[in-house]
C-alpha cells in the first residue's frame, strides 16, 4: 500500500513537471517570436524592452501558479492518503477489538474454553519433536463455589470468579496459558516446568486462592482442587491431557478437596 501511494505522488509530481515545462517553452517560443516579430517592424527600443517586461511577468505568473497548483495537489493528496491510512488503521484495531471480544471470557477477561483449547493444541504440536521438556496441564475446580452462590447470591459469585482469574493471571508466566472451561472451572497450560517445581508452584497457589466470605453471620470458605497431567509423559494431545488430569482432579476430590494431584495410572481404576 505504502509502495502504490509513493508510486502514484511520484505519477502526479512528474505530470505537473511536464506541465511546467511545456508552459514555460511555449512562453519561451512565444517570446522570441514577438522579439522577432519587433525586430521586423524596427519598433524602437523602449517598445521592445516593455513588451518584453510584460512578457516575462506573464511568465513569472503562469510559473508561480503552476507551483502554486502543484502545492495544493500534494497538499490534498498527503491529506486524503493520512486519512485513509486513518481508516485502515481504525478499522484494524476494530476488528482486533472484536477478536479480543470473541476469544475472552467475558466475566473473568481470560482467554475461553474455544481459544484456550486452540492455543494449547498449536502449541503442542510445534512442541511434537521437543520431548526433553515438560509442560503441565492443570485443571482447577473451585470447591464450595455452589454454597457460596447460594449463601450468598450469584453477585458475589460472580466477584469470587473474577479474583480467582486474577490470582491465575497474576500467579502464572505470561506465557503460560490460562483459561476458564466454564462455570468454577479453569484450565492452565504451565510451559516448560520443571516436575520437581510444580508440587511448591501448585501450594503457593492453593494459598492465594483460599478465601472466607462472610456476611453478618454466614461465612462460606471458598478453596481449590487441582488436577494435573504431564506433557508428554501421559499425552501429547490436548484430548489426552486433559483425560488424565480429569482423573487426577477426581481423585483430589474424592480424597477431601483443597489440594491438588498430579496423575498416576491407577487413578481411572478408582472412578
Amino acid at each position: 500500500m505504502k509502495y502504490s501511494n509513493k508510486k502514484s505522488n511520484i505519477k502526479i509530481t512528474i505530470f505537473l513537471i511536464c506541465i511546467l515545462v511545456f508552459v514555460g517553452g511555449a512562453l519561451f517560443d512565444f517570446y522570441s517570436r514577438i522579439q522577432q516579430r519587433i525586430l521586423e517592424l524596427q519598433l524602437d527600443v523602449d517598445a521592445e524592452i516593455l513588451l518584453g517586461n510584460d512578457i516575462y511577468m506573464l511568465i513569472w505568473k503562469i510559473i508561480i501558479a503552476v507551483i502554486l497548483l502543484c502545492g495544493i495537489i500534494v497538499y490534498y493528496t498527503n491529506k486524503e492518503k493520512k486519512q485513509y491510512m486513518h481508516e485502515i488503521d481504525e478499522k484494524k484495531k476494530s476488528e482486533k477489538e472484536l477478536k479480543e471480544k470473541a476469544d475472552r471470557d467475558y466475566l473473568t477477561g481470560l482467554f475461553n474454553r474455544r481459544s484456550g483449547e486452540e492455543q494449547v493444541e498449536r502449541f503442542l504440536e510445534k512442541e511434537a519433536e521437543n520431548s526433553e521438556v515438560c509442560h503441565a496441564f492443570i485443571i482447577m475446580d473451585l470447591d464450595n463455589f455452589k454454597l457460596l452462590n447460594d449463601t450468598f447470591g450469584h453477585q458475589i459469585g460472580d466477584l469470587a470468579l473474577k479474583e480467582v482469574a486474577d490470582v491465575l493471571y497474576r500467579h502464572f508466566h505470561a506465557e503460560d496459558i490460562i483459561y476458564r472451561l466454564g462455570g468454577d472451572e479453569f484450565a492452565v497450560l504451565m510451559k516448560n516446568i520443571p516436575i520437581h517445581i510444580i508440587p511448591k508452584n501448585m501450594q503457593v497457589l492453593l494459598g492465594k486462592i483460599l478465601k472466607i466470605y462472610e456476611q453478618k453471620d454466614k461465612a462460606v470458605t471458598l478453596s481449590a482442587s487441582v488436577g494435573i497431567a504431564l506433557w508428554p509423559a501421559h499425552g501429547e494431545k490436548l484430548k489426552e491431557l486433559y483425560k488424565k488430569a480429569d482423573y487426577a482432579l477426581y481423585h483430589v476430590k474424592k480424597k477431601g478437596k483443597a489440594s491438588f494431584e498430579i496423575y498416576k495410572e491407577h487413578q481411572e481404576g478408582d472412578i
